[in-house]
């Protein structure tokens, strides 16, 4: 059986989406361990908020169910920690 064209580029699609979470998480959280920025930063927390989302998609869809949790507690403390800066500054 041939595959179909868009069965490469859905499999491409979806490691792009693994590559940019896993970098965006990797990228936060070395520069908020060098006190380049601090977790209290809101680019701080949109980025573990992307990072988290893009895993969690990657992890659902090849059904790696440990992953899709650690990222959507991740993802969720993010949302948090956004909603507390955007209300409190805090």
């Amino acid at each position: 059986m041939t595959k179909r064209w868009w069965d490469h580029h859905e499999k491409l699609g979806l490691n792009l989406i693994g590559w940019a979470g896993a970098g965006l998480l990797v990228t936060f959280y070395v520069l908020n361990i060098l006190d380049v920025i601090s977790a209290q930063n809101l680019w701080y927390q949109l980025g573990n908020l992307t990072g988290g989302a893009l895993l969690i998609i990657f992890s659902v869809k090849l059904k790696i169910w440990p992953n899709v949790l650690t990222n959507a507690v991740w993802f969720v403390a993010a949302v948090v920690a956004v909603a507390m800066l955007l209300t409190t500054g805090k």
